[in-house]
């Protein structure tokens, strides 16, 4: 009697699940709607079935037979990536992280298959996702850059407002191409970019930065007295500072002593603090008698100054041509070595260079550049 292969309830999610358990030369297999079965004899595609239930007879009998359950409807995968780069206008570093999921699908069963068929993969559907995902976070590490360096802002991709005009632009170049052969790519099911810290979360820019404030903040303490130029309005304000003396810049009544008297609450805030007054002597300003000028003679007239020749302007030297798209150059790096890299792109005295096949990209001065020969 066959044996009957089937995918297991719990692996109903899984873009493929190999049959885990040894298999004779004649099996029963049966298969869903949404899913193709792969035979693989001797460690080679044979044979696909559709939907249905089949009895099916190995054309090797003495050799081992694989047996593949592959979804063709789409499955979800998630993504997480964190990029660092220094835009050229600004010089400050900035650092973002892009998250979501993405949809795939099995466009060819056979191919997809052939790719590992008798490797000792345990985890298969966890590599095709992972395979998926680093593709997708391959492509944002170089899109992410490239809007941020050109639009002088972060939030030309953390706003929300941009991100349907984002995901246009990544769906437009196939994020899944970087995927194992035989998925196919579907669309963005989310995606969601912001700018991060050092622990990774979200930086919020709370208070009155910007001449904005957060909401539950409350707003700054205004000066007290008449430091701010009004007199303080409100329960809790302080009182207007009262000055006498030189200080306030009228003269003093009597013939003692200038006294400077400041009253008012300490710290400039109305709270529960004592009424505090603030009393500093000075000594009285003494005469001081003029010194005599002494005559000076005058000088005789010196005599005209010969025309300065004018010296010649220093010679400017030329700009290095802006060396286009594409171009093998070599770069001078912190270790004191050249490095071979590639020119992404050119902005205001800057290159955005591939090094090394690094995903991650680099902003250089020109002066740091040379071509390659």
């Amino acid at each position: 009697m066959a044996m009957l292969v089937a995918r297991d309830a719990a692996a109903a999610d899984q873009l493929v699940y190999p049959y885990p358990f040894p298999l004779g030369p004649a099996i029963d297999v049966s298969c869903s709607n949404d899913e193709v079965v792969v035979l693989c004899p001797a460690w080679a595609v044979n044979g696909l079935l559709g939907p249905g239930r089949h009895q099916w007879q190995s054309p090797e009998p003495g050799k081992p037979l694989a047996v593949y359950f592959v979804l063709t409807g789409p499955v979800d995968v998630d993504f997480d990536m964190v990029t660092s780069f220094t835009p050229p206008t600004t010089g400050l570093p900035v650092t973002l992280r892009a998250s979501g999921s993405v949809l795939v699908r099995v466009a060819d069963p056979g191919m997809l298959i052939a790719q590992f068929v008798g490797l000792p993969f345990d985890r298969v559907n966890d590599g095709l996702k992972a395979s998926v995902a680093t593709s997708v976070e391959r492509l944002l590490g170089k899109v992410l850059p490239r809007k941020v360096a050109l639009a002088g802002t972060p939030t030309m991709v953390t706003d929300p407002a941009m991100r349907p005009s984002l995901i246009e632009e990544l769906t437009s170049y196939n994020p899944g191409i970087g995927a194992v052969y035989g998925l196919q790519f579907v669309r963005f099911v989310s995606l969601e970019v912001a700018q991060v810290g050092p622990d990774l979360q979200p930086i919020d820019v709370g208070g009155w930065l910007n001449a904005r404030s957060s909401p539950g903040l409350a707003p700054p303490p205004e000066a007290a007295g008449w430091v701010s130029g009004r007199e303080p309005t409100g329960a809790g304000a302080s009182p207007p500072l009262e000055v006498s003396g030189w200080i306030g810049g009228r003269e003093p009544t009597g013939t003692g002593p200038a006294v400077t008297e400041v009253s008012g609450w300490i710290g400039g805030r109305g709270d529960d603090r004592e009424d505090v007054t603030a009393k500093h002597t000075s000594s009285p300003a003494l005469p001081v008698a003029a010194e005599p000028v002494a005559e000076v003679a005058p000088s005789p007239p010196a005599p005209p100054a010969a025309p300065a020749v004018p010296a010649a302007a220093p010679a400017t030297p030329a700009e290095p041509p802006v060396l286009a798209a594409g171009t093998p150059v070599l770069v001078s790096m912190a270790d004191g070595l050249l490095h071979a890299a590639t020119v992404r792109s050119a902005m205001q005295g800057y290159y955005e260079l591939e090094i090394g096949g690094s995903d991650q990209p680099l902003w250089v001065g020109q002066h740091q550049v040379t071509p390659q020969v």
